[in-house]
Parts: structure tokens; C-alpha cells; sequence
């Protein structure tokens, strides 16, 4: 499902390990358009990288309240 390469799946996955756990969950939400329900933040991140098809469409999410 996801379109990121390794490098670009770690790299992405240091930046979104520097969120507090609300982000990540909001941003999850935002991401897989509330089809996951993490139970935590590694969780939340792996979602988010499978619902990412590349880095450019990753950083464009904004958190929704």
C-alpha cells in the first residue's frame, strides 16, 4: 500500500517520532482519513507510512482537532 522507499519510510518515521502522541493520533486520523484506530504511537506511525504514497504527501497533512 505504501509508496515510500525504505530511506524515505525511516526518515519519515524520525520526523513523526519528534510529535507528542496527540499530534501523531490527530495526524493519523487525518491520514487514513479515520480507517485506523491505533492503539499506540508506533501504531499510529506504521499507518500512516502505509497510507502515504510518497514523502511530498506525507508532509502536506494537517492535523485535524
Amino acid at each position: 500500500m505504501s509508496g515510500l522507499s525504505q530511506s524515505e519510510m525511516e526518515g519519515c518515521h524520525n520526523l513523526l517520532s519528534l510529535l507528542d502522541n496527540d499530534e501523531i493520533m490527530a495526524l493519523c486520523n487525518t491520514i487514513t482519513n479515520c480507517l485506523v484506530h491505533p492503539e499506540n504511537r508506533q501504531d499510529a506511525i506504521r499507518a500512516m507510512l502505509a497510507y502515504s504514497q510518497s514523502v511530498e504527501e506525507l508532509l502536506r497533512h494537517r492535523k485535524v482537532h
